[in-house]
Parts: C-alpha cells; sequence; structure tokens
C-alpha cells in the first residue's frame, strides 16, 4: 500500500508492505527526492522490498524450526545459502566457508550441517556426483533431521539428494513433509511441482511452479527449469 505528496520540487512515496493473511503491516519506507531524481525512484523501492522479503523469506525457514541458534551463526548460514545461490565462480567455495563457519560457532545447527553437505554435492555436479558421496549426504542431512526435524528447509535439501540418487517417492514424501512445515516455501513448492507432473500429476505440477514462482518474483534460475520439467512430464 502507499501514497504520494509532492510539491513543485519534491516528491515524497509512503509505502506499506502488508501480510495479505494477518493484515499486519510488516515493513514501511518514505522516500523523499527531488523531482528531477524521480527516475531512479523505481529502483530505490525495488531493492528495498526485495531485500525486504528475501530477508523475511530466510527468516521464516530460522521461525519454522524449533532449534534456535545464535544470531552469528544464523547470519553465516544465511550469507552462505545466498552464495549457494549464485553464479560466481568461486560463489561455492564461499558458500562452504561460510557454513563452516557458522558450524564453528554451533556445532549443533542443524540447517547449516544440512547446508554444508549439500554444498559439496552442488560442487561436484549435482546429480552427476559419485554415489558414495550422494549417499554420504544423505546420512548427514538426516542426521540433521534427527536434530531437528522442524525445519521444512532440511526435508527439502533431502528431497534433492533422493532425486539425485533416483529415489522420487523418497523424494516426493520428503517435499510433501516439507510443505507440511512450510506452505509457503517457494524452494519446495517449484521443487515439488515437477516432482508430482513426472508422477503424471501434470497440470497440478505446472500449478505448483507457477504458485512458487508467484510467491518468490525473484526467484533462482533453476525454477525455469522445474517448469520445464513438468512440461516436459505433460509432452508439451
Amino acid at each position: 500500500q502507499g501514497s504520494l505528496q509532492h510539491t513543485p520540487s519534491r516528491l515524497r512515496v509512503s509505502l506499506r508492505l502488508i501480510d495479505s493473511t494477518s493484515r499486519a503491516q510488516t515493513w514501511s519506507e518514505v522516500f523523499d527526492c527531488a523531482i528531477g531524481d524521480v527516475p531512479g525512484i523505481p529502483d530505490q523501492i525495488t531493492r528495498a522490498i526485495i531485500a525486504t522479503l528475501e530477508n523475511r523469506a530466510e527468516s521464516s525457514v530460522l521461525t519454522g524450526s524449533q532449534a534456535k541458534t545464535t544470531m552469528a551463526a544464523y547470519s553465516s548460514a544465511m550469507r552462505g545459502i545466498k552464495h549457494l545461490r549464485g553464479y560466481a565462480t568461486d560463489d561455492n567455495e564461499k558458500a562452504l566457508s561460510l557454513f563452516r563457519q557458522a558450524l564453528d560457532l554451533d556445532p549443533d545447527y542443524a540447517l547449516a550441517q544440512a547446508y554444508l553437505a549439500f554444498t559439496e554435492v552442488v560442487m561436484n555436479d549435482y546429480d552427476a556426483a559419485p554415489r558414495t558421496l550422494l549417499l554420504d549426504c544423505k546420512r548427514r542431512i538426516d542426521q540433521a533431521l534427527a536434530n531437528d526435524p522442524h525445519d521444512g528447509r532440511i526435508h527439502w535439501l533431502l528431497a534433492s539428494v533422493h532425486s539425485y540418487l533416483r529415489e522420487f517417492e523418497d523424494e516426493k514424501r520428503q517435499l510433501e513433509r516439507a510443505l507440511a512445515l512450510n506452505p509457503n516455501d517457494a524452494n519446495a513448492k517449484a521443487s515439488y511441482g515437477s516432482a508430482i507432473a513426472s508422477f503424471g500429476f501434470h497440470e497440478e505440477g505446472l500449478n505448483e511452479v507457477r504458485e512458487a514462482m508467484a510467491l518468490n518474483p525473484f526467484h533462482p534460475e533453476w525454477y525455469w527449469l522445474s517448469l520445464g520439467d513438468a512440461f516436459l512430464a505433460a509432452e508439451r
């Protein structure tokens, strides 16, 4: 929601971000500029909203977890996730270092344990990683879940490893658990859409991926692969 106020020389934009379910205000900001600087205002607003949504999305993962950690360990893990999503040549190495740093700060931090194992698989080319590494990753993420079974993101990571091992029933089961814990987890929704499409639920799968894209309009590029997989399964 927003409002505009202006004089001949200045513009003020007041914005509020409202939770559509509870109607609670979650963020507000005022942008004030000279009329000549108006073309730059949309970019400022977009950057502010993206940062707010990204922080709230990652915070929802921690909120869904019963195991709490220190703010320093949490910060390291969140920065690691951001690098793991990146495409720079050293992003994966930075992610690995940050997840290790999070575990140095809190050895029992289940989300960091799971992401550290998953990052090693990513660095070995996902489903092309050696089977021994995939099995070790699955074991370590299972251990992370034993430490914190209520973090939907860990179930999503485990589902990904099941997929690489071609254990598709287990993949589907873990994705369903992830979405039961957090129905608004866009990553799990995108993965679930392509998974159920491969089981023959073509329209449902396509709808799930599209909903994921609506939940996270600034989604990573792999959402397009999930959508493509769903179309491929539907022979479209």
